[in-house]
């Protein structure tokens, strides 16, 4: 599952974009106008995953739900989730669908986290924890 901040303009609203990976394949993107400057202050981004859905959540306010429609063979996540930042240039297409590029003049680039944290079932791509779907974990629940 990804969370990302595409390039803006400055005056313009900056872009999140969420994508659902499923056998390693992506092409599920979602876009969002956020409605607020992220590089302004900080702000929480959470992503709840359990057997019955993804729910992506900016500032405790739910902005996708990806349903577990698995039954209908429709892709779901099913390994292991690793947290994982980078920065990459997507300005070929990101950015003013390509027309803003990056200006390497401002670098460094550089971003900070505050309050991280994840709350999970440990499970190793080898050895897969069976009990992580059980109800004794909070984010099983199907509401």
């Amino acid at each position: 599952m990804d969370f990302e901040f595409l390039g803006n303009r400055l005056g313009k609203p900056v872009i999140l974009q969420t994508n659902v990976f499923t056998n390693g394949l992506g092409g599920r993107e979602q876009k969002f106008s956020l409605w607020f400057d992220p590089g302004a202050d900080f702000h929480y981004y959470k992503l709840l995953w359990n057997d019955h859905q993804v729910v992506f959540f900016v500032d405790d306010t739910p902005i996708r739900v990806y349903k577990n429609n698995i039954i209908r063979g429709v892709g779901y996540p099913n390994h292991t989730l690793q947290g994982i930042t980078s920065f990459w240039d997507g300005s070929s297409w990101a950015t003013d669908g390509g027309k803003t590029k990056v200006n390497y003049s401002n670098a460094p680039f550089q971003v900070n986290f505050q309050d991280f944290n994840i709350d999970g079932c440990i499970s190793m791509p080898n050895n897969p924890n069976k009990d992580c779907a059980s109800q004794k974990y909070w984010w099983n629940n199907k509401k």
